[in-house]
């Protein structure tokens, strides 16, 4: 078997890319500081792995069996809920919608997915609809009003429906152009949006997955690029575009992670032909 057959053969890629779904949610959660305490990477791979094969693990009826601190389960029970709701969504927004057009709607049904069970500190549960809150304050930055939010959710959605649509026209390259795509959506939706109380970063994740794999990516792509303290350079990239209003450094990012997880199927893909 030649080196380039040998990455899209069926027999391997599959497990790449529920391994890789894993990381997905491991890694979305350790960025935004929710990693549930009770669960290190291989407890997550020996809860999640398997779980991407299970047809039903996008269906909207599916609820956590535990309610869940939405900064992150403390325990192994609530853990578990918070780990098993953010794979069904994971599933539901790349693999099950991923032919359906990105609606306000289909982005409230993931998001009601994601944050299943989640709790706030004194027990109540999140709102699952646009905030309704004032302008948010969170490091100096003021969110959009919430009476623009729907509004506002609707165009940017809109407008990657059409950059989607024109970088589908150039076929496999494509793909190319879903850096920058991804990158500007995330932004936007984001962090200028921010249309949910809590969750948003981990939703922003799911987005950026969404529109690789809608542009050819077989997999959920993990924003990890080799760098020895992955959050900190996440966090260190949003920053950077919050301050110059630019998206070079996170387009190069998220281009950088694609290249990344490539490389690592390669080696995986070599060593099992050698």
């Amino acid at each position: 078997m030649s080196f380039s057959k040998s990455l899209s053969s069926s027999e391997l890629l599959p497990d790449h890319c529920k391994s890789t779904a894993v990381l997905f949610v491991y890694s979305s959660n350790q960025h935004e500081r929710t990693r549930p305490t009770a669960f290190d990477l291989e407890a997550a791979t020996a809860l999640l792995f398997d779980l991407w094969d299970q047809a039903s693990l996008g269906d909207a009826q599916v609820h956590a069996a535990n309610s869940w601190y939405q900064e992150g389960g403390r325990d192994r029970a609530e853990g578990q809920a918070q780990l098993l709701q953010h794979m069904r969504a994971l599933k539901f927004l790349c693999v099950d919608t991923l032919q359906q057009p990105l609606d306000p709607q289909l982005l409230k049904r993931a998001f009601a997915i994601l944050m299943d069970g989640a709790v706030t500190a004194e027990g109540a549960a999140i709102s699952k609809d646009f905030r309704t809150t004032g302008a948010s304050v969170m490091t100096g930055h003021v969110y959009m009003q919430p009476d623009l939010v729907p509004q506002a959710v609707d165009k940017c959605l809109q407008g990657l429906s059409r950059s989607l649509s024109s970088a589908r026209a150039l076929g496999a390259q494509g793909l190319l152009a879903g850096p920058e795509i991804a990158a500007r959506a995330f932004y936007e939706l984001i962090h200028q949006i921010h249309p949910f109380v809590n969750g948003n970063g981990r939703l922003g994740t799911l987005l950026i997955a969404r529109i690789l794999m809608s542009l050819g990516a077989p997999f959920p792509l993990p924003l990890l690029n080799g760098h020895t303290k992955p959050h900190k350079h996440y966090q260190h990239v949003i920053a950077h575009y919050a301050r110059h209003q630019h998206p070079i450094r996170l387009r190069l990012f998220i281009l950088d992670c694609l290249h990344f997880r490539w490389a690592d199927f390669s080696r995986f893909a070599a060593a099992s032909v050698e």
